[in-house]
């Protein structure tokens, strides 16, 4: 019993020990420089309605261009096609709001960033 509540105590103490790590912690706002400058990769796993999950790897390259905007190339391998090339040009349009454009999509795309992230 004495172990248990020694082992409480010691979980306690370092989930409580953990917030000011975090708190003071410096986090980076999103831009698309400093989210996609240079070489970057990611990979997973898409999985669309009724069919299977398909490991996807992509490989980007962006950059910002003398206009101002950010272009960011991408080559995507999706699992049981042929790799495909895409592009992104990203514009920032007011505080934390983006307005993009993607090479194979149908129309104009938003995205708002939030601390570290961006939802598109």
């Amino acid at each position: 019993m004495k172990n248990i509540q020694r082992l409480l105590a010691f979980l306690f103490m370092a989930v409580a020990g953990l917030e000011p790590l975090f708190a003071g912690e410096q986090r980076m706002e999103f831009t698309p420089q400093n989210g996609f400058d240079g070489e970057s990769e990611g990979q997973g796993s898409l999985k669309l309605f009724l069919g299977k999950p398909r490991v996807f790897h992509v490989t980007s390259h962006g950059g910002k261009q003398s206009d101002g905007t950010f272009r960011l190339d991408q080559t995507i391998n999706l699992q049981g096609d042929a790799p495909h090339e895409r592009f992104w040009i990203l514009t920032a349009t007011g505080n934390n709001h983006y307005s993009a454009t993607l090479s194979d999509a149908a129309g104009p795309v938003q995205g708002l960033s939030s601390g570290s992230h961006l939802s598109l």
